[in-house]
């Protein structure tokens, strides 16, 4: 049985030995359902944490109290005596928690910004959403104090200096002119986090489109001289990049493609529409 509150002699608590993905629901119903199991069970395989096999059942249940909002599911090995060591005996634990859309959902295009912070590279855990997001949270910090009329979305390069990902989304650059472009996005062998909106798109939102999405190295020069960015999320879905680093990009039609085949409520969400 899913728990709402936290137990200090959790692993997860104590060393960040689990996974999460926040998930956007919409009439009592999970978004991408889908695409969100497929990277829960493969971040639950790659810590070697067994999954309930209700699991979904009881994400659904919690679902179907929800008009519309988030839900996070966070799953950790459970319980355990102090020491790194996983006691092969412990239960894996199920933690829900619901809450209400932000406000960034409702704004039509977003303004990035490149971060300072870099992430680390483990292959172990590239694409994993694990628990431990302490990369993330200080690359967040750095325009906090300004809010969001500095930037609602944060790019975050590997130790290399590639791109990888936004603070809390995957990134697409659409490169050269508008007769032969090429849509890329980084790969996340070393690093970041695989998105279930990010799988979407590399699966039926290309099929949809009848283009091909790179998945290769991208130099932050290419991300300035994009023809179009976008990011993607669970939340967002696809949200169009109006500005980056002060530079205004000059197309969304890819990302404004891409809405219309997710449907709603994400297509709803770029217009501004507040759906509850």
């Amino acid at each position: 049985m899913a728990s709402h509150q936290p137990d200090l002699q959790d692993r997860g608590f104590r060393y960040g030995d689990g996974i999460f993905r926040t998930m956007r629901i919409h009439d009592g119903r999970i978004l991408l359902e889908q695409q969100h199991a497929q990277c829960f069970l493969h971040d639950a395989g790659a810590l070697a944490i067994a999954v309930p096999p209700d699991w979904l059942i009881q994400v659904r249940d919690a679902a179907a109290l929800l008009d519309s909002g988030v839900l996070r599911v966070t799953l950790t090995r459970g319980r355990s005596d102090r020491g790194y060591a996983p006691d092969p005996n412990a239960e894996p634990a199920l933690y829900l928690e619901t809450g209400a859309l932000p406000p960034s959902v409702y704004r039509p295009m977003l303004r990035l910004r490149l971060c300072e912070m870099r992430l680390s590279q483990q292959p172990r855990l590239a694409g994993v959403k694990h628990l431990n997001r302490l990369e993330q949270v200080l690359a967040r910090a750095e325009w906090a104090p300004l809010g969001d009329d500095a930037a609602e979305e944060g790019v975050m390069l590997d130790q290399s200096g590639m791109v990888i990902s936004g603070t809390m989304s995957n990134v697409f650059a659409v490169l050269g002119d508008g007769r032969d472009p090429e849509i890329v996005t980084p790969a996340l062998d070393q690093c970041g986090v695989a998105g279930a909106v990010r799988a979407w798109v590399l699966s039926a939102g290309a099929a949809a489109l009848d283009v091909t999405v790179a998945v290769r190295a991208l130099t932050p020069a290419e991300l300035r001289n994009a023809r179009e960015i976008f990011v993607t999320n669970a939340v967002w879905g696809v949200r169009s990049i109006q500005q980056f680093e002060g530079r205004n990009c000059v197309s969304t039609d890819f990302a404004s493609r891409l809405r219309d085949q997710l449907g709603p409520p994400y297509a709803a969400d770029a217009c501004g529409i507040n759906h509850n």
